[in-house]
């Protein structure tokens, strides 16, 4: 058996210092990404070099955390009950603390669209009803938030790379992976968590209409591109 997380105060700590380096290592890497890719903004999205900083927390920060989160835990169900207890372990910490200032940092660093805007405010709700009504089934929903970054990852590359075949292929092969394996945690969540039907239900007909509007965009902008 692992190591058992009782310690919270501690874990919690660590968790928090993990996010102050991240937000650091944000700020301090922003000046070369904005002289290296260039402030353009691409199809009325985000600006290139926010392509590039997006894709290091999608394909590689985010899966790392929670590789860590699963390994200092025995088992989903282990990670659970710790969770509802909350004696989280200190990676599953650092990404409530991240992941929120992930999406608010967008306000502050440039203009998102109203699009982005929207989807940034849904994102923020569902994280923190997660975290606080919904602690129990918290691991489904980490996991399920790191296979729908990875989709919109994809459409960073595209993003990043216009006029590129192979980009197209990636784009679209990697967001109906991504909306699949989300749609799959999504129901995970929605199985483990104890919140009322009516409140679950609204949540996750939430994640299927963004998931739908995520696959509709995908082909829409390919298409036309």
């Amino acid at each position: 058996m692992k190591q058992n997380h009782q310690g919270s105060g501690r874990d919690i700590e660590k968790g928090a210092y993990v996010a102050v380096v991240w937000l650091l290592a944000t700020f301090a890497t922003l000046p070369m990404l904005k002289g290296f890719f260039s402030e353009t903004i691409i199809n009325n999205s985000n600006p290139r070099w926010k392509c590039f900083q997006s894709m290091g927390n999608q394909f590689f920060f985010f899966p790392v955390l929670f590789g860590i989160a699963w390994h200092l835990n025995d088992d989903m169900a282990s990670w659970s009950k710790r969770s509802q207890r909350g004696t989280c372990d200190p990676a599953t910490w650092a990404f409530k603390y991240i992941f929120a200032m992930y999406l608010c940092l967008d306000f502050l660093l440039y203009t998102p669209s109203p699009l982005i805007l929207v989807h940034h405010a849904i994102c923020l709700i569902g994280h923190a009803f997660s975290m606080l009504f919904s602690r129990g089934s918290f691991p489904s929903y980490f996991a399920s938030v790191v296979a729908l970054e990875l989709g919109s990852g994809s459409s960073n590359i595209w993003f990043a790379f216009p006029d590129r075949t192979w980009a197209d292929v990636v784009f679209l092969f990697g967001m109906a992976f991504s909306n699949v394996m989300g749609l799959q945690m999504a129901w995970h969540w929605y199985q483990a968590t104890a919140v009322p039907i009516a409140v679950k239900s609204v949540c996750a007909i939430t994640v299927a209409i963004l998931v739908a509007i995520r696959t509709w965009e995908s082909f829409r902008l390919v298409q036309s591109a």
